[in-house]
């Protein structure tokens, strides 16, 4: 490919029409190697897919036994702030550096809110 790019290159600066991805196209063509390269390609997928797919089933558990330590520790201290505040104050922060560039005062406004947000959810944390 690099050979064959520096080519491409020489031909160029000499006016030469030369295309490596055409000639190289016919060749695969005339080889029938394209529809092999295809059948790899979809293997290749397949193959990835399923290791994806087992890795998925292999955390379920470990997500669960997780869920389950966190509902215990949280039974036993009391949580600081609420987390869904949080979230939802980041959400909105993050979407108003977007806005900020289009619309300026929308966007401070958005980060002025998501600062709001912030400090109601630590105001009104669960004791």
């Amino acid at each position: 490919m690099r050979m064959a790019s520096i080519i491409e290159g020489i031909y160029k600066t000499h006016n030469v029409d030369f295309k490596f991805v055409k000639v190289l196209k016919n060749i695969l063509q005339e080889e029938n190697l394209i529809s092999r390269a295809y059948v790899e390609e979809l293997k290749i997928s397949f193959d990835s897919f399923a290791k994806s797919i087992d890795s998925a089933l292999r955390i379920g558990p470990e997500m669960e036994k997780l869920r389950d330590e966190v509902s215990i520790y949280m039974k036993k201290r009391k949580p600081m702030i609420l987390i869904s505040g949080s979230i939802f104050a980041s959400a909105i922060f993050v979407g108003s550096t977007f806005l900020f560039q289009s619309n300026q005062s929308l966007g401070l406004a958005g980060m002025v809110s998501s600062g709001l947000i912030m400090a109601a959810s630590v105001l009104f944390r669960k004791y």
